[in-house]
């Protein structure tokens, strides 16, 4: 079911590309020219690899995402801003850095703000979490999977949904 959401939205999403742009009214209501690139897939084996590495679960509606796309840049205006989505090495990677709250692996990241999964909460289906600083209780948990919100972010143009 969740993997139905995310193919169906990043279909979706691609049919309305030209270049892969979209325009999309900024505040004032003026098209900007927003970019979009998605990564080529992830083999099973190389995700495998990673969640025995770091002895983790990733979520399956996550993994499904990433045997389409290992990794993508949404909406990113010509002045930069951009929402990236890690591709599977780099969250392992980012994480080894040591920034983040225990059982957090990051995603994603928009202007050094992080969408992180918790992966001590991967079998319910609320396992989101966005950062927004460096102290660790300013987490929010999001209550969501990221099935739902790719969909969310996507048909919300790339805004904060979840803020409001």
């Amino acid at each position: 079911m969740n993997e139905g959401l995310i193919y169906r939205t990043i279909s979706n999403l691609k049919q309305a590309l030209k270049d892969n742009i979209l325009l999309v009214p900024n505040s004032n209501g003026q098209p900007v020219k927003m970019h979009f690139q998605f990564n080529e897939p992830i083999s099973k084996e190389e995700i495998n690899q990673v969640e025995q590495f770091e002895e983790i679960t990733l979520p399956s509606d996550y993994l499904y995402f990433l045997s389409l796309h290992n990794g993508a840049t949404l909406f990113e205006p010509w002045y930069g801003g951009q929402f990236e989505l890690y591709r599977l090495i780099n969250v392992s990677k980012t994480k080894r850095a040591g920034l983040f709250p225990e059982n957090c692996y990051p995603i994603g990241d928009w202007n050094g703000e992080y969408l992180l999964i918790d992966v001590k909460k991967t079998k319910d289906d609320h396992y989101l979490l966005w950062w927004d600083s460096s102290i660790e209780s300013d987490t929010k948990d999001l209550q969501m999977n990221f099935s739902y919100w790719l969909y969310q972010f996507i048909v919300t143009k790339g805004s904060k949904f979840w803020e409001k």
